[in-house]
């Protein structure tokens, strides 16, 4: 799919959450990933060794954290996207919300 469209000139982006789509879409020739939510080791070398660039989009975890209650959103689910900042980010997330608690919070929570 990757060599034809950019037989064409069309980049490929796609929309990986998980390690295995993130990783088979950097070795197919993918143009951009956004997400890229939960990398792992070999997710992540496949994406630096063919210098994919990530779009992370951590403003909807945050705004959905942060606001979802407003809109009747699942607390679980909100919870879940707190530590999805904090192991995504760690530090660096800051400056789009407040310090979340991590992962092990949300398992505890049954998410």
């Amino acid at each position: 799919m990757c060599d034809t469209a950019h037989q064409f000139g069309i980049p490929v982006v796609g929309h990986c959450r998980n390690a295995i789509s993130t990783r088979d879409a950097a070795i197919a020739g993918f143009d951009m990933i956004l997400h890229a939510t939960y990398m792992d080791d070999e997710a992540l070398k496949a994406v630096v060794d063919r210098k994919v660039p990530l779009v992370p989009t951590f403003t909807f975890q945050a705004n959905l954290a942060d606001f979802g209650a407003a809109i009747g959103s699942d607390e679980n689910l909100r919870e879940v996207f707190r530590a999805e900042i904090t192991e995504s980010v760690g530090p660096c997330a800051r400056p789009l919300t407040p310090a979340y608690r991590s992962r092990p919070a949300a398992r505890a929570a049954s998410v």
